[in-house]
């Protein structure tokens, strides 16, 4: 039992696909306030492909900002990930071009 407890802990730990073959492939991009939009992005580059998928009994819910300046904070990190998008070595302008991607996917 408790080799299945610290089985668990790694799974839901940040570093899981450290040096593991996924990790390699697919990997997680850290350190960017839109590592969820690049990671995305990186791995349709390698070929993944997305669903959007809407179950009868929501999987998941997620949390809002409750007060506008929750709210604002939360819209100009969005804006700055964004710039910091465009002027990353990941830009989809140049970063997916041999990727695969078509011009409205970069």
């Amino acid at each position: 039992e408790a080799s299945l407890l610290k089985e668990a802990i790694h799974v839901i730990s940040c570093g899981y696909e450290d040096k593991t073959e996924w990790g390699k492939e697919v990997g997680w991009i850290y350190g960017s306030v839109t590592e969820d939009i690049l990671t995305g992005f990186k791995m349709h580059c390698h070929g993944w492909r997305s669903v959007y998928c809407m179950p009868k009994r929501p999987a998941f819910k997620g949390s809002a900002p409750i007060n506008l300046s929750d709210r604002l904070h939360q819209v100009l990190r969005w804006a700055l990930g964004s710039v910091e998008i465009l002027l990353s070595k990941h830009c989809p302008i140049w970063y997916g071009y041999n990727g695969g991607l078509k011009p409205l996917e970069r």
